[in-house]
């Protein structure tokens, strides 16, 4: 689902929100990987809405699970975009409310066991995101039509299925952004104007011989 998307990204710095103990960026290019977060397996320690990085100096963005688990999951989408440089890469990964797994949220008595304790986000809602921020679509995909807790013949079967035939119904939703740079048009003087006016005849006064 990610790895191939991940193969494809070049450039100098990748940085991992959220998911710490998968390494998300083990399939890509980019010789710098860091994975941000407050615990687990992480080399720098901060909030996914404060990351220690300078503006404009990241090639790929990956978040992973978070946006469902902070209180404010927009600030988090223009943080990684602040941070990516122009035409660098955003992938999120989501559980979404209209999935099985949406519904197993919507009944769970376990007192708020993850992932049901978190908010899960409609993929239109990213695009929304997106969109008020400058992202570009690059496409996506889905994931997860059956419970973990299934077994394991019958959860294939329903992968399979669900990749065929309702595939946007998948629990893990992928989105593929990438950050445009808004076209600067130069205003240019108007040189041939000027050139023209100035070779514009000139009106002589003739003066006959003798002064007449």
């Amino acid at each position: 689902m990610i790895v191939p998307r991940v193969a494809g990204i070049f450039g100098y710095y990748a940085v991992q929100l959220g998911d710490p103990h998968r390494d998300l960026l083990a399939a890509s290019p980019i010789s710098c990987r860091l994975r941000v977060g407050r615990s687990g397996n992480c080399q720098v320690r901060a909030l996914g809405t404060g990351l220690p990085f300078e503006s404009a100096s990241v090639d790929l963005v990956i978040v992973s699970h978070l946006l469902e688990y902070v209180p404010y999951p927009q600030h988090v989408v223009r943080e990684a975009h602040r941070i990516l440089r122009p035409e660098g890469h955003l992938i999120v990964l989501v559980f979404s409310p209209t999935s099985i797994y949406g519904i197993r949220r919507m009944i769970d008595l376990s007192g708020g066991e993850y992932p049901w304790n978190g908010k899960f986000i409609a993929p239109g809602r990213l695009h929304d995101w997106f969109e008020v921020l400058g992202f570009g679509s690059a496409g996506g995909s889905y994931a997860g039509y059956a419970l973990p807790s299934w077994h394991q013949g019958l959860a294939g079967l329903l992968e399979k299925a669900g990749e065929r035939w309702w595939a946007v119904f998948g629990s893990a939703v992928l989105l593929h952004a990438i950050k445009r740079q808004p076209a600067v048009r130069l205003i240019r003087p108007r040189w041939e104007s000027r050139r023209s006016r100035r070779k514009q005849a000139v009106p002589a006064v003739e003066r006959s011989i003798g002064g007449k």
